[in-house]
């Protein structure tokens, strides 16, 4: 093991690792998403220009969350209205990190845990915090690949050597090593992951994509 770390890349040489944003007040600036207006929540901004053209002052919120694999621990929606108006007004208590990533897709992981790490992706739309660091890749199957690689028993045993406290900080998951062709090995099996966490999330009233509960399709097609 000790050898893997001087083979390859560092995840950091092949993907971008950053943290976000600190409100300074989660209290004042942070809801969960049925708390709030619908017509005033946008989900799917892809960039800062979006979203302050949709006119929406609350936007999902990336603050990691428990321990869940692949997908999910979307709850939190952040009051973002006018490009964050009123948290850049709330320096120096608030503290902007990072902003260009804002809204990118990204894999992300809780940065402190009761446990082993969890990494997840998230789909364009979301604004993250300091416990919501997270993985920027070129492309959807390199941050599939990323995933696979980082939910994966070798990342498992690599954190345990380097975080032993279960604080998973930016610096020490960049430096994981990462062999030729990780991003592309396992993204088919990630995506298949992603997949089957989604449907999982999106069956409780707490997915902002729930349909219908599973009893009553259950009993549809029985």
């Amino acid at each position: 093991m000790r050898a893997v770390f001087t083979a390859g890349k560092s995840l950091g040489a092949v993907a971008s690792l950053a943290v976000g944003l600190q409100t300074g007040d989660n209290n004042r600036f942070l809801r969960l998403w049925w708390e709030v207006s619908g017509t005033r929540t946008a989900f799917s901004c892809t960039s800062r220009e979006e979203a302050a053209a949709s006119g929406a002052r609350w936007f999902p919120y990336n603050k990691g969350g428990e321990f869940r694999k692949w997908y999910g621990n979307h709850e939190y929606v952040l009051n973002w209205e006018h490009d964050g108006a009123e948290i850049v007004a709330f320096k120096p208590r608030s503290v902007i990190r990072n902003p260009r990533t804002y809204f990118s897709p990204s894999v992300s992981w809780s940065k402190i845990s009761s446990g082993a790490p969890a990494f997840r992706s998230y789909p364009a739309g979301f604004i993250y915090d300091v416990a919501g660091t997270s993985i920027f890749a070129a492309t959807d199957s390199e941050r599939a690949g990323l995933l696979s690689y980082t939910n994966s028993h070798v990342v498992l045993e690599q954190l345990a050597a380097i975080a032993p406290t279960l604080n998973y900080e930016v610096g020490q998951v960049a430096g994981l090593p990462v062999a030729d062709g990780t991003a592309e090995s396992g993204a088919a099996r990630a995506v298949a992951a992603i997949a089957e966490a989604k449907s999982d999330w999106d069956d409780f009233e707490t997915s902002w994509e729930f349909a219908r509960s599973p009893l009553v399709a259950q009993f549809e097609r029985g």
